[in-house]
């Protein structure tokens, strides 16, 4: 029998490029989309190979693999998420012996003896506990919360509370949340929908948030540096989608080929094209990628740009757009005239107050000073116009920012307003209004680590009735599916997880524990809450623990990626309370009321 492979690349990559070597040469090489995941060899020499996989703007990561002799040889690789927890280390798919992997494919080839296992070199996950089992310093904490509003529909930048769904995800330093609006949700409504970050004594950063179909993915990912910077990024959740975003924000012209040529052609993405599009922001997204890349997706057509404009008049970004494509794409019989109806265009934008995108900004500004310079040649009469166009836009510049794609800014600072000068609010207190914003995260930073929070301050909070109406997206948050403990009753009201997940902190191979670390005056505790695998079971790449928390804490299920043996999770509490832990993969339920852990705070052990 022939000796063959197919490799998969990650279900969740959107766009990148995929190399796969061994047997000392290069064997496959390709810019892969959500089409093009595949590569398939039917006679290759068998023995160790690496699969480099780099998403555009994304740092790379390995996966090594075994082709077996005479056998067809099928390797899926897990998803990216999975795949990055290892940081720059490499993950192993099906191979019994690491080190004899590691040495034929780096050690032989680079004259070195190698005499470690990759993935046990990496450095320690930052959320993990210390070998000695204490809860890692966290010097220069700040507080943090992010949260969602909604716009009240016919009021312009009059927000509420966000009602939708989301889930969590905790994958090595980062934090991922997915969110979809509640059902029956248009993008018709012109409810437009804000995100908030609130970082202590650095920022409020805001952003309006692209409801794409399929829903949205906000992470979010503190420096190893410092509590002084977090990068927040917001992809779509479908892939198809996510390789547009990709592509405008870091693509190169390769690239943006296999975007227009695997995505839009199949007509599984083509918005632009479709008589009623239900996604306005893939809409957008298009109309962008054919401004920057002309020559590979075409010129964009007026019936394109109205058909944006018709679609989502509520989004600054149609009328830039629409804009760009006057000026820059159809005859001129009376520049004049035409200037003078760009002006009007991103007079409206700037009444919409921000874009979605980066690169809408970008567009806006070019088309601007274009404009100014025209009119500045001798055209007076659109002088006036350009200027208070131009120095509304310069005056927000201290503002202005950016989280990859998205085009963000911050929140002013009230008092040197009154002085006249527009500034950045440095005074946040780390926490939103509940009034407006529905709150989706809440918890501090430190270098590389996040810590979940319940609570602004220690004082008595009920949960929920079990049977009352959800109100906001915190209350929907998605559950795991087959949790057996979900088909039990809760337990007491004030402990609803107390014999709920089976009442062992130990089962089949692995081990809940905690540790804990006096925060301040002592009033809160931080606690590093661990799920350990034992020598003999056997963790595939991408295997998780959902966490369930207390119905105080925001979320209250968070799922945690493995990493090496261990997944851990980071929070403060002022109290005690049973912490439940479902293991999908394993179908293991493991329960651990940290009231009785040895040595546990008085804090946590009385309230």
């Amino acid at each position: 029998m022939k000796t063959s492979l197919e490799f998969e690349a990650p279900g969740d990559l959107s766009i990148g490029r995929v190399k796969i070597t061994g047997a000392g040469r290069e064997v496959a090489d390709w810019v892969a989309t959500p089409d093009d995941r595949t590569f398939r060899r039917d006679s290759l020499a068998p023995g160790f190979y690496t699969a480099e996989i780099t998403p555009l703007g994304l740092a790379p990561q390995s996966l090594v693999f075994e082709v077996r002799r005479g056998e067809a040889n099928t390797i899926v690789a897990p998803h990216f998420s999975a795949l990055a927890v290892n940081g720059g280390g490499a993950t192993f798919i099906g191979i019994k012996d690491r080190e004899a992997a590691v040495g034929a494919l780096y050690g032989k080839a680079m004259g070195m003896k190698v005499d470690f296992v990759p993935d046990e070199a990496v450095t320690p996950v930052e959320f993990a506990c210390t070998a000695e089992g204490a809860v890692p310093d966290a010097p220069g904490e700040r507080r943090i919360a992010i949260g969602l509003s909604q716009e009240t529909g016919g009021t312009r930048e009059s927000w509420k509370p966000f009602a939708g769904t989301a889930s969590y995800e905790l994958a090595g330093g980062r934090l991922s949340f997915r969110v979809e609006p509640r059902p029956g949700w248009s993008p018709a409504s012109a409810e437009r929908v804000r995100l908030s970050m609130a970082i202590e004594d650095l920022r409020v950063e805001r952003l309006l948030l692209p409801m794409y179909r399929g829903g949205v993915q906000i992470s979010v990912t503190p420096s190893v540096l410092s509590a002084n910077d977090v990068e927040i990024e917001v992809m779509p959740a479908d892939p198809r989608l996510r390789a547009l975003v990709r592509a405008l924000v870091a693509g190169t012209p390769e690239e943006a080929e296999a975007v227009r040529k695997l995505v839009l052609e199949t007509g599984k993405v083509d918005a632009a094209r479709e008589a009623e599009p239900a996604d306005p922001w893939a809409e957008i997204l298009t109309a962008l990628l054919f401004i920057r890349f002309p020559d590979i997706f075409g010129s964009l057509t007026q019936d394109m740009a109205d058909r944006l404009l018709e679609t989502a008049p509520w989004a600054y970004d149609s009328h830039v757009i629409k804009a760009r494509q006057m000026l820059y794409g159809s005859a001129q019989d009376d520049e004049l005239e035409t200037a003078g109806a760009v002006l009007q265009l991103l007079a409206r934008a700037q009444a919409w107050n921000s874009p979605y995108f980066t690169y809408s900004n970008q567009l806006f500004s070019e088309l601007i000073e274009a404009l100014t310079s025209f009119a500045e040649a001798g055209e007076p009469s659109l002088r006036k116009q350009a200027d208070q166009i131009r120095s509304r836009w310069l005056r927000d510049g201290p503002l202005q920012s950016s989280a990859g794609a998205s085009f963000s800014w911050f929140r002013r600072d009230q008092d040197r307003l009154k002085e006249g000068m527009l500034a950045p609010d440095r005074s946040s207190k780390g926490q939103l209004a509940a009034r407006s914003t529905t709150n989706l995260f809440s918890g501090r930073i430190a270098g590389g680590q996040i810590s979940f929070g319940a609570g602004d301050s220690p004082g008595p909070r009920e949960p929920k009735s079990a049977g009352q109406e959800p109100e906001s997206l915190i209350d929907a948050a998605i559950a795991p599916e087959a949790c057996p403990a979900l088909k039990r009753n809760p337990g007491p009201e004030n402990d609803p997880n107390k014999g709920r997940f089976g009442e062992n902190d130990r089962a089949q191979g692995f081990a809940l524990r905690a540790s804990f670390k006096e925060v301040g005056d002592g009033e809160w505790v931080s606690i590093a809450m661990t799920v350990e695998a034992g020598r003999g079971v056997e963790l595939g790449s991408g295997d998780c623990a959902w966490f369930c928390l207390h119905p105080t804490f925001q979320p209250q299920w968070v799922k945690v990626l493995f990493r090496g043996n261990a997944a851990t999770l980071v929070l403060q509490a002022w109290g005690g309370f049973t912490l439940g832990v479902w293991l999908p993969e394993h179908r293991v339920e493991l329960e651990l009321d940290l009231s009785q852990v040895p040595g546990a705070p008085k804090a946590i052990v009385e309230r």
